[in-house]
């Protein structure tokens, strides 16, 4: 019998230009035949850091979609094709 496996959540602090950022990181492996990453950034850099992270994602193969709460609140969702 399969086990139900849960996300894994981290949270890092950046340091940028004299500015902190929240980046919170969920690996979500309940479905594992489409595993996702959900990437939550908190800053005033978050647009930016968005950007990186989709970019990340899309070059190793991974769909990406945004969800914005505002212009400094931004999740990134990402998910193996």
């Amino acid at each position: 019998m399969r086990r139900p496996c849960h996300p894994t959540r981290r949270s890092v602090w950046l340091l940028q230009a004299g500015k902190f950022s929240t980046i919170s990181i969920v690996i979500d492996t309940i479905t594992a035949e489409r595993p996702r990453l959900i990437v939550h950034i908190d800053g005033e850099e978050a647009s930016s850091l968005a950007d990186r992270i989709a970019e990340f994602c899309t070059e190793h193969g991974a769909h990406t979609q945004r969800e914005h709460y505002s212009e400094t609140d931004i999740r990134v969702l990402a998910t193996v094709r």
